[in-house]
């Protein structure tokens, strides 16, 4: 089995949203391909993130040196012809985001 990158990082291409959330993390999992949406959670610029932050439910990734917050309240679907641009893939915070998720769904 080919080995599967998880947690992509992808530029937003939606001109009415993207100067707001500029990279949209992918949290869908990988072996979903054949569907025509993605899960993401955006990825705010780190002065325009919506407030208030909770520790557990919001991170920073930073991506090319800048620090943008991850906003897991406000997760969507996605077209996936809407994803840009792969930037980076964030498989070292893998734990990190599924405890988001955890939290989101389940409160702990």
């Amino acid at each position: 089995m080919p080995y599967i990158r998880q947690n992509p990082v992808y530029e937003n291409i939606n001109p009415n949203s993207r100067d707001l959330v500029p990279f949209l993390l992918v949290v869908q999992s990988p072996f979903l391909d054949e569907l025509s949406t993605r899960v993401t959670v955006p990825l705010y610029n780190q002065k325009k993130a919506p407030g208030p932050l909770i520790e557990r439910l919001h991170m920073i990734i930073e991506i090319d040196g800048v620090g943008y917050v991850a906003v897991f309240n406000h997760l969507a679907a996605v077209p996936k012809k809407n994803l840009g641009k792969l930037r980076v893939t964030i498989e070292n915070m893998h734990t990190e985001i599924t405890a988001a998720l955890d939290f989101l769904f389940h409160g702990y």
